[in-house]
């Protein structure tokens, strides 16, 4: 029998291929602390071991009960035979690509991290048993109209984040996950990219963690078809972004502006803290809040508000921190004789035990405030 094929049905075949292979994508390494860890290819394990999970398909997830939410394709049920260094404050780079290896083909969509404890060895557990914690979050900057997608995998370049301080010691799968929404308008139209690295995260702590359940997520499980951040026309003019999920468990520091703006990229979440006790201390820093030459800190007053709970919240999406504590708030009486009607704080302080949640700006017009907040562990 003879066959024959002409140049046009070779070149549509190969056509035909190729959109499959540029459209879709995997995490191809991490680097931590400019410590590259290289992941294995698709259904391939990497030759001398890997701390990326394998996948077995590089085309997305778009069930979001299948047991692939947890890791990827295939991911549920395979560990990695080495684990990343980490520490806390490390820089982490991800390094997603498509499935020739070029620059990640998508740029509308979040990208999210997300550890879990293994409650020991990582190479004897199993995603779909993993309780998260969301430790990073980047979406839409409304101020450029470009979601990080665009600003980094779509350009060629990595997603580099800060990993949280304070985390425990241990072993943790941290999972990377992109959600592609440029058809999200529709039910089921979103794509989740989810990878899953195995860690391990030095440091003095070996505390357990104990976040309050609100912050822990299951996947499958954590996302709901209709929630806002997954069923979602990212075209609308004038689009906020709600990112899906739990809120941030590890917020340690973060900056508001008195115009409402977040100089982070990504909405804060709340943390709680419980105190014992607490010690007044007021400080005169020479400063002038009001510019009308006069130090505002001269006839400061102090009061102590013992098991009281305060509250300091900005604008949506800013950062929420609520505290029962014994609390140390200093006024200024100079100030507020010039404001009968407003009462001028200088200074929240916050005794928590161990550490101290201190806003030392807190309520300065024109200057932003910083809040310290502890997270869930001793």
């Amino acid at each position: 029998m003879k066959f024959s094929f002409s140049l046009s049905t070779i070149t549509f075949v190969a056509l035909g291929l190729a959109p499959t292979a540029l459209a879709h994508g995997h995490l191809n390494s991490i680097a931590v602390d400019g410590t590259t860890y290289p992941g294995p290819q698709i259904g391939t394990p990497l030759a001398g071991g890997s701390s990326i999970r394998m996948i077995n398909s590089m085309n997305p997830v778009k069930d979001i009960t299948s047991d692939d939410m947890s890791c990827g394709n295939g991911a549920a049920n395979v560990t990695a035979t080495q684990s990343a260094a980490v520490k806390p404050g490390s820089t982490i780079s991800t390094n997603w690509v498509n499935g020739n290896g070029g620059n990640w083909p998508h740029n509308v969509g979040p990208l999210m991290t997300y550890i879990a404890s293994c409650n020991g060895k990582c190479s004897d557990f199993q995603s779909t048993n993993a309780e998260w914690l969301k430790i990073d979050e980047a979406g839409l900057d409304n101020s450029t109209g470009k979601w990080i997608q665009e600003d980094t995998l779509y350009a060629g370049k990595p997603y580099t984040f800060t990993f949280p301080t304070g985390v425990p010691a241990g072993e943790y799968l941290m999972r990377s996950e992109i959600i592609a929404l440029h058809n999200a308008q529709s039910a089921g139209g979103a794509e989740f990219y989810p990878a899953c690295s195995q860690i391990t995260v030095a440091g003095s702590s070996n505390s357990a963690l104990a976040p309050p359940a609100s912050d822990e997520a299951k996947f499958p499980g954590g996302y709901g078809a209709s929630d806002p951040g997954i069923l979602i026309n990212v075209y609308n003019p004038g689009l906020v972004y709600t990112f899906p999920g739990p809120p941030l468990a590890f917020t340690t520091t973060s900056t508001s502006a008195s115009n409402g703006t977040d100089s982070n990229s990504g909405a804060m979440s709340s943390a709680t803290a419980t105190a014992t006790a607490a010690n007044a201390t007021s400080t005169d820093d020479g400063s002038d809040c009001e510019n009308d030459g006069s130090d505002d800190n001269s006839t400061a007053t102090t009061t102590d508000a013992a098991a009281a709970t305060t509250t300091a919240a900005g604008n949506a999406g800013m950062v929420t921190v609520t505290a029962t504590a014994y609390v140390t708030v200093t006024t200024n009486a100079n100030a507020a004789a010039a404001h009968p009607t407003t009462t001028i704080i200088t200074s929240v302080t916050v005794d928590v035990g161990a550490a101290a949640a201190t806003s030392t700006a807190a309520y300065r017009p024109r200057h932003r405030s910083r809040i310290m907040a502890r997270s869930y562990f001793a």
